[in-house]
Order: C-alpha cells, then structure tokens, then sequence
C-alpha cells in the first residue's frame, strides 16, 4: 500500500491505477501528449462555437436581403404602376 499525496488516499501498487499514474510521471511526453489533446479538443469546441455563431449570422444576413429584395421589388412595382397611371391621366 501507498500513500497518493495527490488524491489523499491509499492505493494498491499492484493496481492499474497506479501503474497508470507512475507511467505518466515517469513519462512526461504522454502527460505533454494529454494536454495537448485536451487543448486540441478545447480549440475545437471553440471553433464548433464560432461556426455555429457565424452561421447563425449569416442566415440572419440573408434573410434581412430576402426582406429587402422583396420590399424593393414592391417599391418598383409602385413606381411602375404610378408610371403608368400618370401615362393613362395625361
């Protein structure tokens, strides 16, 4: 049995556990790899996030130009219909 100073409790040394916690001390690379993978993940959920948010963006965008386009087609349909009731007064 030992002490883990870390986690306040009593392990096994036989157990994967802590077979599993001497090989990431032992070995700094794969602690190195995990937090870059963590990190990696991180970036990549705030990226998922961003897209997201552009997306919803864009399609506010668009629908602002549908609104537009069709209230601009209204006003020329206006214009046209003035035309050609000033042309039928004259």
């Amino acid at each position: 049995m030992k002490l883990d100073y870390f986690s306040h409790r009593v392990t096994d040394e036989k157990s994967p556990l802590h077979k599993q916690s001497s090989q990431s001390l032992a070995n700094p690379s794969v602690w190195v790899a995990k937090r870059q993978r963590n990190k990696v993940e991180k970036d990549l959920d705030i990226l998922k996030n961003r897209i997201n948010l552009l997306s919803q963006v864009e399609n506010k965008a668009q629908k602002k130009v549908k609104e537009m386009q069709q209230k601009t087609d209204k006003i020329l349909e206006l214009k046209q219909t003035v035309k050609s009731i000033k042309a039928v007064l004259k």
